[in-house]
């Protein structure tokens, strides 16, 4: 490829617009263009930074893209529309299914680790939930189990992992003593 000049190119990021001169390369043969510096910035077919691109994808996948495209501009006084939203969020999301079907590759094609010689006899899992009282404004809004339908409490969800390897006198199960645990958890 030969240089064939220098192009100016403007770049939202999320602290506003920006310009900047990048050197254009074009093949003499085929007749195509690129420009590295595009590439580096990796910002190659768009004017928005990478950074951008996130936060538009994430505000886009966590609400609908007009709600997305508000939050934007409320938050970060970037203004973009709700189709931008909408298209960025769908190509990154686009880009994570094909990083996670290679993930899935990769573990289809790896030999299953060894199984522990110990194995655990008998693992529990529970969990429970309550209510832990609140202060008025946490609870303004939602419907509660009071005669008028308010709320005096939240539910809060607590779980608990253990192993049973013994019974007491009466046949019932007895948890083991607490063991170190995995920092893995």
């Amino acid at each position: 490829m030969n240089s064939t000049g220098i192009d100016k190119k403007t770049l939202m990021t999320i602290m506003g617009p920006i310009s900047y001169m990048r050197s254009r390369y074009e093949c003499a043969e085929c007749g195509e263009t690129r420009y590295p510096g595009d590439e580096d910035l990796d910002v190659v077919g768009t004017g928005r930074t990478p950074g951008l691109r996130r936060m538009m994808a994430r505000a886009g996948s966590r609400q609908p893209f007009k709600e997305a495209k508000e939050d934007l501009l409320v938050y970060a006084g970037i203004e973009v529309s709700a189709k931008d939203v909408e298209r960025v969020a769908e190509k990154i999301g686009d880009h994570i299914e094909i990083w996670q079907d290679a993930q899935r590759q990769t573990l289809l094609q790896t030999q299953a680790p060894l199984r522990a010689a110990k194995s655990i006899p008998v693992l529990y899992v529970e969990m429970d939930g309550t209510g832990v009282p609140m202060v008025r404004s946490e609870t303004d809004g939602r419907k509660g189990k009071q005669p008028d339908g308010t709320s005096k409490t939240r539910e809060v969800k607590l779980g608990c992992l253990f192993t049973q390897t013994t019974t007491n006198e009466n046949g019932r199960p007895v948890r083991d003593p607490v063991q170190q645990v995995s920092s893995a958890l």
